[in-house]
């Protein structure tokens, strides 16, 4: 039987959903952190991972956004996103991402994913989306596992993800 999906994220703003990020993926003080998934991987989730996997844009700056300039305007930022947008269902779905990245129920190398080589797929116990669906990557210099982006999705889009070779179970 699949498990209860976590309770939603909740933030007053980008500072709070920032700092729950760096808890949820247990930074401590460092810019990294390394989560070991049950599939075998070691995955390193850095700071600027936040904007991926929260779709954290400032509209008016080039691309990509650097945690080393943006850091310091994200933690001044008491109330609100100030001049940042974002996907709320990217966010407060978080908690799900950190459990799918440790325990997924299977994992697919997908040559079809364009950013990434995995899917990783894990099923709630909740409708109508009921699997959270994390893309990984190996990214080749230097030799880093990473997350790539995530989302929430239906028992049929996890189907669809899940294509390729399964590696786990």
């Amino acid at each position: 039987m699949a498990p209860h999906r976590p309770a939603a994220l909740r933030y007053g703003g980008v500072r709070e959903l920032y700092l729950a990020f760096r808890e949820l993926f247990r930074f401590g003080a460092g810019a990294h952190s390394e989560v070991r998934s049950s599939c075998g991987h070691t995955l390193r989730v850095f700071d600027h991972n936040f904007f991926h996997m929260t779709k954290l844009d400032d509209p008016r700056k080039p691309k990509p956004l650097l945690m080393e300039v943006e850091e310091p305007i994200i933690m001044g930022i008491e109330n609100g996103f100030g001049p940042y947008t974002y996907d709320e269902d990217r966010a407060v779905y978080l908690p799900s991402v950190a459990i799918t990245m440790i325990e997924p129920d299977e994992v697919w190398l997908n040559p079809e994913l364009k950013t990434a080589d995995w899917a990783y797929l894990k099923e709630f116990d909740a409708t109508p989306y009921s699997h959270t669906i994390l893309y990984v990557a190996r990214r080749r210099n230097p030799n880093h596992i990473v997350p790539v982006t995530s989302f929430k999705g239906t028992a049929g889009d996890a189907r669809r993800k899940g294509r390729g070779v399964r590696i786990y179970p």
